[in-house]
């Protein structure tokens, strides 16, 4: 049978692969989350008739 080190390599590796999953799920996320905060391409190309109250909601603070 194996010695311990086996499962330390396998442990490693499961951890090491759940944090790079981790990491892109965050990345991705965070760039979502950041486009939509600021003008994004496809929320203004699908909701073209409402870009008035969008920026109400990311900017509270009327720029008029």
């Amino acid at each position: 049978h194996q010695g311990y080190s086996f499962y330390l390599a396998i442990c490693g590796m499961l951890g090491f692969m759940l944090c790079f999953l981790v990491g892109i799920l965050a990345t991705i996320l965070v760039f979502v989350h950041d486009t939509n905060q600021h003008t994004s391409d496809l929320l203004s190309l699908s909701t073209t008739a409402t870009p008035v109250s969008k920026q109400h909601r990311t900017f509270p603070k009327r720029p008029t």
